[in-house]
């Protein structure tokens, strides 16, 4: 990773760009580094990859990065000037500022939050987590090991992605699923104040009976996850929620605390949602022409960056992969019945449109 960050450093050094050191960072908080001294981009140094962030934060979508690509390719950008190259400057430690914005999510009083235990394999997530936890007043047992996470009856079970984005809550009785997960930060922002809700193409649609509760309006981006996140950067709190698995558990936790809701009772308030999913392998890179054929035999079909399908108590999703010569399909429904039907129906729709000549 010092490789790395050394050579990035002396190209945009070479370039005239002002370099700021952030030190040791998550991508989480490198994002809140980003954000505190108004730097124009980012870039993380990891041993297999180097991720290039966008103003706020915000990941640089495929279609932006092959661009970039093209551009270096035929040396097609500006020549630095005659001035010197700007030293590296050092941004200071941003880890006890990050820490104190962490802890700060938590509002509610700590003698009635439950008992917590996080599982995360990245040691110096695990270190974030157990600080920020420390100054919120929160007992926290962090782990590192799956067979630590037996939970126990009353405990609050939280699982941390290795790269600190996501957040997964869990209680003895097992995980929240992808879309009721996704449900809890709709029902957090909400919570938090936030009246103008901006979802993915793939969001929970139960999240539109929930926003109606609580008077919210919703908006859709149906376009990328990195062109959905440029748009939700807008909105601070859902931003910071979506890309901040921490933040999120700290937020979510505060309000479930503050609503003496356990995860279980949280769980039976919340519209009831189902959701199958599965991939089908292509043979060849033919991806984009199933899609159209798709549209073409659904003509109610909604197009953008793959196939939505609406039924009156359903909606499907037929989305190619970026890098795999594959198609997902994600079907959701108020029960699960339902929801495999559409799948089924789906899944026999894409066989068609690739036997199509």
């Amino acid at each position: 990773s010092s490789a790395v960050w050394h050579a990035c450093a002396a190209g945009l050094m070479a370039q005239g760009a002002q370099v700021l050191d952030a030190g040791v960072c998550s991508e989480p908080q490198l994002r809140f580094a980003m954000q505190l001294m108004r730097a124009e981009g980012g870039l993380l140094a990891a041993p297999e990859d180097l991720l290039p962030l966008s103003r706020g934060g915000v990941r640089l979508s495929t279609r932006h990065q092959r661009a970039v690509c093209a551009l270096l390719s035929r040396q097609d950008y500006p020549q630095p000037g005659p001035e010197s190259p700007r030293p590296v400057t050092s941004s200071g430690r941003s880890q006890q500022a990050y820490v104190a914005m962490l802890s700060a999510a938590f509002r509610a009083d700590d003698g009635l939050c439950p008992k917590m235990a996080l599982h995360c394999r990245t040691p110096y997530l695990l270190s974030l987590a157990e600080q920020s936890f420390s100054r919120a007043k929160i007992e926290l047992r962090a782990e590192w090991e799956d067979e630590m996470m037996d939970l126990a009856p009353g405990e609050l079970g939280l699982w941390l992605s290795d790269d600190g984005n996501q957040c997964t809550f869990a209680w003895e009785g097992g995980k929240l699923t992808p879309p009721q997960n996704e449900l809890l930060m709709i029902w957090t922002a909400l919570e938090l104040g936030e009246t103008q809700l901006l979802l993915g193409q793939r969001s929970p649609r139960a999240a539109l009976e929930l926003a109606e509760r609580y008077g919210a309006s919703v908006s859709h981006c149906a376009a990328s996850r990195p062109d959905w996140e440029k748009e939700l950067s807008a909105h601070p709190v859902q931003f910071r929620l979506a890309t901040d698995g921490l933040y999120f558990a700290l937020c979510a936790l505060s309000c479930l605390t503050e609503n003496a809701l356990t995860l279980p009772v949280w769980l039976s308030t919340m519209p009831k949602v189902c959701r199958t999913e599965r991939t089908l392998p292509l043979k060849d890179d033919s991806r984009g022409e199933a899609l159209r054929r798709i549209a073409e035999m659904e003509p109610a079909a909604q197009v953008d960056g793959g196939v939505c399908i609406q039924r009156e108590n359903a909606v499907a999703w037929i989305a190619p992969d970026d890098t795999r010569p594959e198609c997902r399909i994600i079907t959701e429904s108020r029960d699960m019945e339902t929801a495999r039907e559409l799948c089924d129906f789906c899944e026999g729709l894409l066989k068609r449109a690739l036997e199509k000549k």
